[in-house]
């Protein structure tokens, strides 16, 4: 995992930082929308950690940079100030993946960090699957159209053709 905070709060973010890379991960920092937009760019982060209590103007820009990812939205887990239904309400509805209230124990920040990457794998395995799917589909659809013709398959990405 490669994970990206976005944190006006440097103890904060030190002590996320701890907890990534005790989970063997990577982990980068900036404290603005601009941090963001660089590491989008140049590694992809696979989960973005964003404190709320950064000014809104910068949660917006960066939620609405992290949507226009080239690489795909990484999902982003909202560090609140705390947990009424309010905030955590305006955090999932902005666009957030996940919340955890702060000040946070690390078991509970590496908890929600994992489960969000069980949540990338799974997305990434749906994504492959469907195009094998598709795939198989394809073939099946060429194989119908040549029934009179005898059966036959062709595997087009490895452009080989099975007859029987």
């Amino acid at each position: 995992m490669n994970i990206f905070m976005v944190s006006g709060d440097r103890e904060l973010s030190d002590s996320v930082g701890e907890v990534v890379r005790a989970m063997g991960n990577g982990f980068d920092s900036a404290p603005d929308p601009e941090g963001v937009r660089a590491s989008i760019r140049s590694a992809a982060p696979t989960i973005v950690v964003l404190d709320w209590r950064l000014p809104v103007a910068n949660r917006n820009e960066i939620l609405a940079e992290c949507s226009a990812a080239a690489s795909g939205r990484p999902p982003i887990l909202a560090l609140l100030p705390d947990d009424d239904g309010t905030t955590i309400e305006a955090a999932l509805e902005a666009g957030c993946n996940d919340y955890l209230a702060i000040p946070a124990a690390s078991k509970d920040i590496e908890t929600r960090l994992r489960f969000l990457d069980r949540r990338v794998a799974a997305a990434h395995e749906l994504v492959e699957s469907n195009r094998l799917l598709r795939s198989a589909l394809d073939r099946f659809v060429i194989a119908c159209g040549g029934k009179d013709d005898g059966i036959w398959d062709w595997d087009v990405g490895r452009n080989t053709v099975y007859y029987s």
